[in-house]
C-alpha cells in the first residue's frame, strides 16, 4: 500500500508525516543538525538524509530543533521527485 501525505496540522506535522513514510518504506531517516549560537540565541539549521543521502537543499532552520526539522520535511515532502 502507498503511503500518502496528508495535509500538516498541529498533531501530524511535516516531521512526524516524513518519519511515518520512512517507518512505512523501512528507510532509514536521519538528520544532520546544526546549532549555531549569537549573542547567547541558538538558531538551528538541519536537513534530512535518506538512505544514506544527504539532501541539503531541503535545509530547514528555526530557532528550535523541531521548527527546523518541519521546515525541511515539508520542503522535501514537496518536492515530488525525491520521496
Amino acid at each position: 500500500m502507498e503511503y500518502k501525505f496528508k495535509p500538516f496540522t498541529n498533531d501530524l506535522t511535516a516531521h512526524a508525516q516524513l518519519q511515518e513514510w520512512a517507518n512505512h518504506y523501512h528507510v532509514s531517516l536521519q538528520w544532520n543538525d546544526e546549532p549555531t549560537q549569537t549573542n547567547g540565541i541558538t538558531h538551528w539549521t538541519t536537513y534530512p538524509i535518506i538512505q544514506g543521502v544527504s539532501y541539503p537543499g531541503f535545509v530547514g532552520a528555526g530557532g528550535v530543533l523541531k521548527d527546523a526539522r518541519a521546515v525541511a520535511a515539508e520542503r522535501i515532502i514537496n518536492c515530488s521527485s525525491i520521496l
